[in-house]
């Protein structure tokens, strides 16, 4: 389980409440992975949290534009990489079923990419935009 930690607050208020929704959101999920919930719950959870990062990224997107954030592109490139991970994950169960190590995969995955993307890319993002802030 993730928790939200003073370690995860950017300081830049609207992406600081999509990011402690989308760790709920995660956290929804990773208990449903192991409370032995149904393939149909599970990808339920996964789809729901799916279509959250996708809004999330395009709140994200669209500031990143408003202060011509230099990494727009790089930022936007690891988002869509994410986004094709998601589908081809989903299409994999589909494909092949929910096993114990598809779990572990996803619960996995889905904990570093988040830690990792919020305390390195999105970091660099809100001190940027922090920065700009404080400059207009």
């Amino acid at each position: 389980m993730l928790h939200w930690e003073k370690k995860l607050v950017l300081g830049v208020p609207e992406i600081d409440r999509e990011h402690e929704e989308l760790v709920k959101k995660t956290n929804e999920m990773l208990t449903a992975l192991k409370s032995g919930n149904s393939k149909e719950e599970i990808i339920r959870h996964i789809n729901f949290l799916a279509d959250y990062v996708i809004k999330h990224f395009n709140s994200e997107e669209k500031l990143q534009a408003k202060y011509n954030y230099p990494d727009i592109a790089n930022h936007k490139q690891i988002h869509s990489k994410f986004k094709g991970t998601v589908t081809q994950l989903i299409q994999d169960i589909d494909e092949n079923g929910l096993t114990t190590s598809k779990k572990i995969e996803i619960s996995k995955m889905t904990m570093d990419w988040l830690l990792k993307h919020i305390g390195v890319e999105d970091k660099k993002l809100a001190d940027f935009i922090l920065e700009n802030r404080k400059n207009t």
